[in-house]
């Protein structure tokens, strides 16, 4: 088993939702994009730059990682 650390929103604004849906998110709400389509990370940082074109590359990269594992490496049961 895998432990992963999801925040619920940056202040836990999304804590409620995930617990009475008992289920975890992602909560960028400017992604209308079906993420499994993604088929690098590389593409999912360009993803990221067409809503948030003044984010700095490092937050691109950071946020694009994120998104990546959580559509990619993590799992059921996790």
């Amino acid at each position: 088993m895998t432990l992963w650390m999801v925040r619920a929103g940056s202040a836990g604004e999304h804590m409620e939702r995930f617990l009475d849906w008992n289920r975890v998110y992602l909560t960028w709400s400017d992604l209308a994009s079906d993420l499994i389509q993604i088929k690098d990370p590389e593409a999912m940082q360009e993803l990221l730059r067409a809503p948030y074109p003044q984010a700095p590359p490092g937050r691109i990269r950071q946020n694009s990682g994120q998104i990546w594992a959580f559509t990619r490496e993590m799992k059921i049961g996790d």
